[in-house]
């Protein structure tokens, strides 16, 4: 049961409103209906001016998804995904080192524009040349009186020209080259999620797992530590031996490879993207050569020659750093990787680890994966620094080299002209060398992703075994539809690639299986247990791992194949082997026909619709859907729903309960036109009345009735194998114990199921309602089951700037302002000194020499302290606001994670993150250096022309409005880029957790082109972001070219009134200033852009609501910088409104006023349990689902709590740990109000097995003691009273089961049943006095039920204990001392179970019902008591 999605919560900032009024300043319709690239005129596009309509209304008001025109053919997100994937089907067969098919498969789509680019980038790099080589001349003539006047306006033409053409050119460009980036991520994040729909899903967690080992070992030393520091208990990545694998296995798992394929599509391709834009850096090389050639000519071939040696020594060590940073953003990747699957898993889990107020260990495992990932991160920056440094320190050396040189060498004085012309030559080859490093800093690291990519498209693809539907004029009563003689399965193995590992030797096809015919069917009462503890539980770590050994089955058109088995058996394997999820040793042995229908274990649920759920992109037919919404009790539901069948369903189906998300999940395959049918046990989740009700209406008169289809049902409840034509059993190890063909048995005649059979579910919106009721329903709209993406509008407020200044330290930040100046000062003065030196009588002096050699070498120094301290303080900033963000949401009450999905708050916690990490702190450096570059340059030419200031106040006010009205429309385009990318990312993490469930409807082709969709809505705000940019860097440009232009003619005219040496001076230094505010803008707009991702996280730091638990600060000792008043007192946030708690709030009193209690650890020591008029909620917002409860339970005693579907057993469950809202009465243990308790100690105190077991990857002691609490005796004691210990025997082989074993991913290596096992034996190592059991049986056999029943009443961690059992099977709970029947969140009956069925009430009903079922052993076991 989960709670409720709802509305949404405050944000920070402006949020905005899908249904506010109609916007006042509209785009024209033409605009919106076409592409305005391809309407355009030429003219229009090579200047960008088809922007200014989108401009104009970003400039007046906050731009919407609205308001964007659609992209031309050749930008949309279909048309880039099919290039992409064509080009790398091409490419994938070639032999190639890793990840060059990849990249060749990127050349072959883009090589037209790869080419066209590059003519423009050669163009303007030959402007940039042209430039310096003119100002040598025009110095020239300035200098010569006797010089026609004409020739001074022709070289000032010639400069304005080369200003205004490089604009044009280095523009098209850039936004060719950042269009190709695009184009690329885009088309590899489609080409990626055709590809993941392809792969079975035992090859994707292969994959991950493979890439998990390798982050392990580069996390040994930490891990190793940490062990260490925990006193040799194996920690969370603790690894040790591995059994057999059988059960779920893989297929059925969670999927661990979420994370590992997330950072694909969020990282790797966004890494591809960065790298495209400055692919044409390789152009600077010939500008170089000829810069070089020009320096040659003015200070001769051996100073030239010198330089050439200088620059090439120190661009090699360039490029031998640039691999160095390629391995480390390998390192980081990984590391970053790590990180963000532990978020995920934690995520996913976060009902566990709240109930059992695990918020604490899991925040420090976090920030521990965080600090290692800081780490690398460090290094990484701390070797971009000194790329940097050298990049901008190339030309100061190169400049000492060839003057040192040419002093020595030549026998002239090096004069004034040359002095000028060197220094433009040098500003020139400075700017070329920064663009060249900044390619060899990126080459590695895209190469790492490319690799990265390459490896999980080069994945074997699965051999799905659905086919078409068989067309009616085919179909024959009892044909044989599916057929397996003796065939053996295996998963993929770890080590295996491409498929071609060698498969296990399965036995012998018939050895072993006893076949019956007839009426000899053998059924048991299910009471004894079985050898639970020689089930196979994990895997051999080597080889392919045999799941079913030689297993026959055979399902007919029109009958039912009955599946069971105990625990591990691996009945949920057989059903991925016939989708084809699983590897044939002999697949010859395996014969199918017709469609297939499949509904898992563990129900997948899209986001959208109850109706499109069942529907899964099938037509309509209205009269076909509301059969299949009666058998599957599901139409009553739906009445109650605010929308019917419209009504949205939450990521996951969160505000369904566990019943109804079973029903959705069968109710899709009863709907889809199949042939074979294929159920994973869907009556473990609801209770008898509607478990008899499906398989009468649905699996008997429904599929097998009018469909006339094949139904293979894997079930533990033996009742219904009388009515089955055959019954299979599995036995340990995937063996055939027995296949029995018999006559099934006629259906038993019962009444049709009461109205109240499928009640309002548990989310307490959908309740049976009164007329006042649905009076009111009419005029109030239904509550918002999933929060709308938060998103603020305007200018970045001052708290984002405060607040990521203040992550990083104020004082650390002044450190760097005044390093930034220092170092600017540092390296003005060296520049400066070549002109002091070219005026010096005697330039040989070595002093001069030696001077400019220490102010070369103190640039050096001093830019790499101003650098480190730079990129320590941003990284810094960067982990307090990931640690203040993650203690944030670990906080955060359970409603949030239901209403917020779970794609979203891992972007921010991934995408948002990596831009701060990576993005934001190099783009805010470049920023800050050039604004100190550009203010000391202003200085010195003002100081040096001073008439030159008249210009700047006019230069300063155009880019002021310039930057105004563009900056806003930027900042939305990019906050909107944001927001598109969550759904991107939730549809993909939806689609891999659902994948099994794709392949088997034939759903493929459909999900990815809803995939398609999305991610081509998700493109296009990054898209028109990108030509806004070039718009204001174009007309940026133009105004730089305008100050040339003004200040080379007015030289021409001044001629003669101007000393030619201060003209000069002023020139070289006027042309860095125009092209330095141009780029100073741009980078300023792009630090605003990154720093909507601190806005992001801040939020999440500061506005997510928050519960009153402990989670240790993660910030150590800066805990005097807050973003929020943390929450570690227990009043602190209850006193919020809306989460104040039920103490008197009727009456007005409030919570943060009563003062709490100290119970101690050892409270409560009886375990009694008073419950008086309890009234809850999930949310305020939301209908009250428990309506006065009042139940006096003794202590010591067993409890079973029955009701129908919703009828509030769940929700009781979650009040007594205040997981939900109290809004009226108490809950009194030991006579303690609970709700004066501190939610640490409460939940402490308690020991929970929840409905889904949640299993974390790591080892089983972490699983089993996170907090290193209990001794290994004890964590072994308590798996031996469940039957999960000791030595199984499995292909002759003894596969130990250990405290260090490994658990993969959400338990994936385990069965459900197992993980159910897991999380008993969880509650049983607590040992409190209240155990809470929610439906901890359903997904079980009845053996294993009978041992989970027989620990909780002899286990000496349980047999005193108070428990509180919600049962759907009435054979669990029989024997409990007191019965508690719950309808519509009000108490029906409480009693014994003797005394209410002797009443004939609804419990003795329910009674009979089961029986029915069970063919008199539940009142047999009642007897016994």
């Amino acid at each position: 049961m989960a709670p409720e999605a709802g509305a949404a919560t405050a944000t920070a900032g402006q949020v905005e409103d899908a249904s506010a009024a109609p916007l006042a300043v509209q785009l024209p319709e033409k605009y919106l209906r076409e592409s305005p690239y391809d309407v355009s005129p030429w003219y229009s596009q090579i200047t960008f001016g088809f922007m200014w309509p989108l401009l104009s209304v970003g400039s007046k008001r906050p731009l919407t998804n609205g308001d964007l025109p659609p992209l031309a053919e050749m930008d949309l997100a279909r048309t880039s995904t099919e290039k992409h994937w064509d080009a790398w089907n091409e490419q994938r067969e070639v032999p190639r080192k890793a990840g060059r098919r990849l990249l060749r498969a990127l050349w072959t789509v883009h090589k037209a524009d790869f080419f066209v680019s590059g003519v423009f980038a050669l163009l303007f790099n030959a402007m940039a040349v042209t430039s310096p080589a003119l100002l040598g001349p025009f110095i020239d003539w300035l200098s010569d009186d006797d010089a026609p006047d004409a020739t001074g306006y022709y070289f000032a033409a010639a400069l304005t020209g080369a200003a205004l053409f490089s604009a044009l050119c280095v523009h098209t460009n850039l936004f060719m080259m950042y269009r190709m980036g695009w184009r690329s991520r885009i088309g590899l994040t489609g080409a990626l999620h055709r590809k993941m729909l392809t792969v079975s899903a035992g090859s994707l967690r292969s994959h991950a797992e493979k890439m998990e080992k390798i982050k392990s070992k580069k996390m040994e030393k930490i891990m190793k530590k940490k062990a260490a520091g925990d006193g040799g208990k194996g920690g969370p990545g603790s690894k040790g031996a591995k059994g057999g694998k059988g059960g779920k296995g893989k297929a059925a798992g969670k999927n661990p490879a979420t994370a590992s394929i997330y950072n694909l599509i969020a990282s790797d391709a966004d890494r591809v993207d960065m790298t495209m834009r400055f692919l044409h850096s390789w152009i600077t090389i010939p500008s170089i050569i000829i810069l070089i050639a020009l320096l040659m000519a003015r200070v001769g071939f051996a100073a030239g020659f010198a330089a050439v040696g200088t620059l090439l020594s120190l661009l090699q060590f360039i490029k031998h750093l640039g691999k160095k940073m390629g391995r480390r953003r390998k390192k980081t990747a990984m590391a970053t990787d790590q990180r963000v699957h532990q978020m995920s898993e934690v995520l996913q889990s976060m009902p566990t680890v709240k109930i059992y107020a695990w918020e604490a260990p899991f925040t420090e495992k976090i920030v521990e994966l965080r600090r290692a990932e800081h780490k690398s991160i460090k290094l990484s920056q701390r070797m971009k620094a000194i790329n940097m440094v050298l990049a901008t320190s190339v030309t100061s050396f190169t400049a000492l080299v060839t003057f040192a040189v040419y002093i020595n060498g030549e026998e002239r004085d090096m004069s004034i002209a040359d002095a000028f012309s060197v220094i433009a030559l040098i500003n020139v080859l400075r700017n070329s060398t920064q663009q060249l490093s900044m390619i060899l800093e990126q080459l590695p690291e895209a190469f790492v992703a490319l690799k990265r990519m390459e490896g999980f498209l080069d994945l074997p693809e699965v051999h799905s075994l659905a086919a078409p539907k068989i067309p009616a004029d085919q179909v024959r009563d009892g044909e044989e539809l599916v057929h397996v003689d003796g065939a053996s399965f295996y998963w993929p193995s770890k080590e295996e690639k491409g498929g071609d590992a060698a498969p296990p030797v399965p036995a012998p096809a018939a050895g072993g299986v006893e076949e019956k015919k007839g009426d000899e069917a053998a059924s048991g009462d299910g009471d004894e247990a079985g050898p639970a503890a020689k089930q196979p539980l994990i895997a051999a770590d080597k080889g392919p791992v045999l799941a079913l050994d030689a297993v026959r089955v055979s399902a007919h058109r029109g009958q039912l194949t009955l599946v069971n088995g105990p625990v591990g058996a691996g009945k949920s394997a057989l059903l991925s082997a016939l989708l084809g999820e699983l590897e044939s040793v002999n697949p010859e042995r395996v014969h199918s026909r017709g469609a297939l229908a499949y509904s898992p274990q563990e129900p997948w649920i899209m986001s959208g619709s109850l109706k499109s759920n069942i529907l899964f992109n099938a037509d309509y037919d209205e009269e076909r859907f509301e059969k299949v919404m009666h058998a599957c009790a599901l139409d009553v539901d739906a009445e109650q729903l605010p929308n019917g069948v419209d009504t949205e369903i939450g990521e996951k189906g969160v505000n369904l309960s566990g019943g109804q998300k079973a029903r959705v999940s069968l109710a899709r395959a009863c709907y889809a036109v199949v042939d074979v049918v294929l159920l994973d046990d869907p009556l473990a989740a609801v209770d008898p009345e509607v478990a008899a009700h499906l398989f009468r209406a649905c699996i008997q008169d429904y599929l097998l009735g009018e469909c006339n289809v094949a139904v293979v049902l894997v079930t533990h409840q033996q009742q219904f194998e009388p009515y089955a034509h055959t019954v299979l059993k599995l036995g340990l190890g995937g063996r055939t114990e027995s296949l029995v063909t018999q006559t099934p048995e006629p259906r038993p005649q019962s009444p049709p199921p009461t109205p109240r059979l499928a009640r309002a579910h548990s989310t307490g919106f959908a309740r049976k309602e009164s007329e006042d009721d649905k009076e009111k329903k009419e005029k109030k709209a239904p509550v918002a089951l999933m929060q709308q993406e938060d998103r603020a509008t305007g200018q970045l407020t001052w708290r984002t700037w405060t607040g990521y200044f203040a992550a990083g330290g104020y004082d650390r930040w002044i450190f760097v302002a005044i390093m930034l100046s220092f170092a600017q000062a540092v390296q003005m003065f060296a520049d400066f000194y070549l002109k002091i030196w070219a005026e010096a009588d005697d330039q040989q002096n070595p002093l001069l020499v030696g001077i400019y050699s220490v102010l070369c070498f103190s640039v050096v120094f001093v830019s790499l302290v101003r650098s480190f301290s730079f990129y320590s303080t941003s990284l810094r900033a960067s982990s307090f606001l990931h640690n203040a963000a993650l203690a944030s949401v670990l906080r955060a009450p359970l409603y949030f994670f239901a209403m917020t999905p779970l794609g979203r708050i891992l972007n921010r916690f991934s995408s948002d993150i990596g831009q701060i990490d990576e993005f934001l702190s190099s783009v805010l450096f470049v920023t800050l250096y050039i604004a100190h570059n550009t203010l000391g340059t202003l200085v010195l030419a003002c100081v040096v022309v001073p008439w030159i200031c008249i210009l700047m106040p006019f230069v300063v006010y155009i880019l002021w409005i310039l930057r105004q009205f563009t900056s806003r429309s930027i900042r939305e385009l990019k906050r909107m880029d944001m927001i598109n990318r969550s759904p991107v990312y939730s549809s993909f993490s939806s689609a891999i957790n659902g994948l099994v469930a794709i392949r088997a409807y034939g759903r493929a082709e459909q999900v990815d082109e809803h995939f398609q969709e999305k991610l081509g809505l998700g493109a296009i705000a990054y898209y028109y972001w990108i030509v806004a940019n070039r718009w204001v860097g174009f007309r940026l440009d133009l105004v730089a070219a305008a100050m040339v232009a003004s200040l080379t003619f007015s030289l021409a005219g001044l001629k003669g009134s101007i000393d030619p040496g201060l003209a000069g001076f002023g020139l070289v230094y006027i042309i860095t200033l125009t092209a330095a505010f141009q780029f100073m803008v741009r980078m300023s707009m792009e630090v605003e852009t990154f720093m909507t991702s601190v806005e992001r996280v801040i939020h999440y730091a500061t506005e997510v609501p928050q519960e009153a638990v402990e989670v240790p600060n993660p910030n150590g000792k800066r805990s005097g910088v807050t973003l929020r008043a943390p929450a570690t007192e227990a009043t602190a946030v209850e006193a919020r409104a809306p989460q104040k708690q039920g103490i008197d709030a009727e009456a007005g009193i409030d919570p943060s006023e009563v003062a709490l209690l100290e119970v101690g650890d050892r409270w409560p020591t009886a375990g009694a349990l008073k419950i008086d008029s309890l009234r809850v909620r999930y949310r305020h917002d939301l209908p009250t689902v428990l309506k006065g409860i009042n139940i006096d339970i003794p202590a010591g005693i067993k409890v079973g709590i029955c009701g129908r579907t919703g009828s509030g057993k769940s929700s009781l469950l979650l009040s007594l740990a205040r997981l939900n809202e109290i809004e009226g009465g108490h809950v009194y243990i030991d006579n303690v109000d609970h709700q004066r308790v501190s939610l640490q100690e409460l939940r402490r105190s308690l020991a929970v097995i929840p409905q889904e077991p949640h299993i974390f990857s790591g080892s089983i002691r972490f699983n089993m003691d996170p907090f290193h609490q209990y001794k290994d005796e004890e964590i072994n004691d308590a798996l031996r009273m469940v039957n999960l210990t000791g030595t199984v025997e499995h292909e002759s082989q003894q596969q130990p089961l250990t405290l260090d074993s490994e658990i993969e991913t959400g338990g994936a290596n385990l069965s459900q049943g197992q993980r159910q096992l897991l999380s008993l034996a969880r509650a049983l190592l607590r040992r409190r006095k209240i155990v809470l059991l929610d439906e901890a049986t359903a997904a079980v056999d009845f053996k294993t039920d009978s041992v989970i029943q027989r620990t909780l009443r002899e286990a000496d961690g349980f047999h005193d204990a108070t428990c509180v059992i919600i049962a759907h099977r009435i054979k669990t709970i029989i024997d409990a001392d007191l019965i508690v029947v719950l309808d519509d969140g009000n108490v029906a009956e409480v009693g014994s179970p003797t005394e209410l069925i002797n009443q004939g009430g609804v419990f003795a009903g329910m009674v009979r019902e089961s029986e029915l079922q069970h063919g008199g052993h539940v009142l047999r076991r009642l007897e016994t008591i």
